[in-house]
């Protein structure tokens, strides 16, 4: 008896560990399906299912609002057109990680398509956003592209920010559009700026 116990024991402790590598397994291929590869952020699929989330939490606190960030490298494709398309990934990459390093547990970003970034997040008043996405932006106004031979900068990196908060019975679309309209804005009214979504 002592034996199949025994024989019984390593069974289950080959069973749970072969559960534990498949659980592992299985948080990684899920990880992977949500990250966009050549940045490392969230993607678009994570950010159309986070969205609904977002917009449905409940938040006890009537002083918070539900906030969604679009952002844009400006003259993206001239990155493109004058230096190639591997310079235009790492100034993607860049300034992704920019993104990262002011992103929490209250705070994710994602890459929207293309050169454009989201981020939804909690903000307890118009100011705190608004000083959030200037930080953000101050920052990617600090990078640049170099030259190979000389090292000196030859292209600044600039991006434009629309902000929309979410009003109560909004549809998705409207806030999606919203925070759309809002980065419009700010390309319009000369880009490297931070605009936020007018009133209807």
């Amino acid at each position: 008896m002592q034996q199949t116990a025994f024989s019984f024991q390593k069974k289950l402790q080959a069973a749970y560990s072969e559960i534990t590598i498949l659980k592992q397994t299985l948080e990684n291929t899920q990880e992977a399906a949500n990250t966009d590869q050549l940045t490392g952020l969230l993607n678009r699929g994570k950010f159309d299912e986070d969205i609904v989330l977002h917009i449905n939490k409940f938040i006890n606190d009537s002083a918070i609002s539900k906030t969604l960030i679009f952002l844009d490298i400006d003259y993206f494709k001239q990155f493109n057109d004058d230096f190639g398309h591997q310079k235009g990934d790492d100034v993607l990459k860049v300034v992704a990680n920019k993104l990262t390093r002011h992103c929490s547990n209250n705070v994710k970003a994602y890459r929207y398509g293309g050169e454009e970034f989201c981020i939804l997040a909690d903000f307890k008043s118009v100011s705190e956003a608004l000083n959030f996405c200037q930080a953000i932006r101050q920052d990617i106004e600090k990078l640049s592209v170099k030259g190979k031979k000389t090292g000196k900068a030859i292209r600044n990196i600039t991006a434009s920010f629309g902000i929309a908060f979410y009003k109560q019975k909004q549809s998705l679309e409207d806030f999606i559009a919203s925070a759309d309209k809002a980065l419009y804005l700010a390309k319009a009214h000369g880009r490297n700026r931070v605009e936020i979504a007018p009133a209807i």
